[in-house]
């Protein structure tokens, strides 16, 4: 339960980031939100048993 709520703060702190500094560099959101989920998933899948 406590590698869940880790997990799903993550993602919010990792979202937040990625709109943070899509907003400070004027790229698109979407990019850097895609790039973000996709490391994300990856790092999840990598701490997995």
């Amino acid at each position: 339960m406590n590698h869940l709520a880790i997990v799903i703060a993550l993602v919010g702190v990792i979202g937040i980031g990625a709109q943070w500094i899509a907003w400070r560099s004027g790229l698109p959101a979407i990019a850097l939100m895609l790039v973000a989920g996709i490391i994300a998933a990856w790092s999840s899948q990598a701490s997995c048993p």
